[in-house]
């Protein structure tokens, strides 16, 4: 009794997180944010105080935000829901990273700060855009040649560099940890268990389904349901139908799951590794066992010993 109900308990809780997880990408809050934008986006403009600056930011961000959520819509279709659930893994493991190595794009921002702020470079005259300028220099964005060459041997431009020693000492450090080290990382992290993501992603977009399933047989009507559902279903396996291209269409993105024989695999296939796994823990403990057990041979052996003697 007490293990199942530690089982249950662990399922609930992996169940609850799972969840919790999903519903993380349809939050409310984002639905909230769509709302609040558009909202100020149709207020005529004589009714609200705001200038019309703030109309468009509004509207901006309603088309970003709507865009973003017809994106996390389509991660429950059969096609194409595959990528998106990848995509968004992806993003979470890069988003981990960089607020992790976020101190570096600090530290090398208010280094190029402190060494260019004199220099009349537009891109280091204030804190905020010199991080701006260190994020864009570690995607490649260096501009070695107009940004550093010239002014340091162009002391009449505009530009100029005040202190060249420490300014190029720190940009050849810049060079070799960011754009080569921490990008190849990120694109290392990004591709390099791409395969173990596509399973994961295979299983969680048929979880997404079956909970969007359970909350609309929820919230539908009674009577509805007890109009559609059937409790048998009678097929004619020789009369034959022509489909249409928008029947066909409907196919490819509301199909069964299991009909098609790439997901079919991905889903044994990730069982297969998951029952590997557990096989390999089974292993590893009776080998530790095992051990242990020789050890306390050993020892009742030299105890036996010592008190013959």
């Amino acid at each position: 009794m007490v293990s199942g109900s530690v089982v249950s308990c662990a399922s609930n809780s992996d169940y609850d997180r799972f969840y919790n997880t999903c519903g993380r990408l349809d939050c409310s809050a984002e639905t909230a944010a769509i709302m609040t934008c558009s909202a100020r986006v149709v207020l005529p403009r004589y009714l609200s105080r705001y200038p019309l600056s703030s109309w468009i930011s509004a509207a901006s961000l309603t088309v970003f935000l709507s865009w973003f959520e017809l994106l996390l819509l389509l991660q429950r279709f059969d096609q194409v829901g595959i990528y998106v659930v990848m995509f968004l893994e992806i993003l979470q493991t890069l988003i981990k990273v960089l607020m992790v190595f976020s101190i570096l794009i600090i530290a090398f921002g208010l280094a190029f700060y402190s060494l260019l702020c004199k220099g009349h470079h537009l891109s280091f005259n204030n804190i905020p855009l010199s991080l701006m300028r260190t994020f864009s220099m570690m995607l490649g964005e260096i501009d070695f040649v107009g940004a550093y060459v010239q002014p340091y041997y162009q002391n009449d431009s505009d530009k100029s560099i005040p202190y060249p020693l420490p300014t190029f000492y720190i940009l050849a450090v810049f060079m070799v940890l960011m754009p080569i080290l921490l990008m190849n990382l990120l694109i290392g992290l990004a591709v390099g268990d791409i395969e173990s993501v596509r399973r994961n992603a295979q299983l969680k977009r048929l979880a997404m389904q079956v909970v969007l399933h359970t909350e609309l047989e929820r919230k539908l009507p009674k009577l509805l349901l007890e109009k559609v559902d059937k409790n048998e279903l009678i097929e004619y396996p020789n009369n034959k139908c022509k489909s249409g291209f928008l029947d066909l269409i409907l196919r490819k993105w509301f199909c069964n799951p299991f009909t098609d024989e790439v997901g079919l695999d991905l889903v044994l296939e990730s069982c297969e590794d998951y029952l590997t796994a557990e096989m390999e823990k089974h292993k590893r403990r009776l080998k530790e066992m095992s051990q242990l057990l020789e050890q306390q041979h050993t020892l009742v052996r030299l105890i036996v010993q010592v008190s013959t003697r």
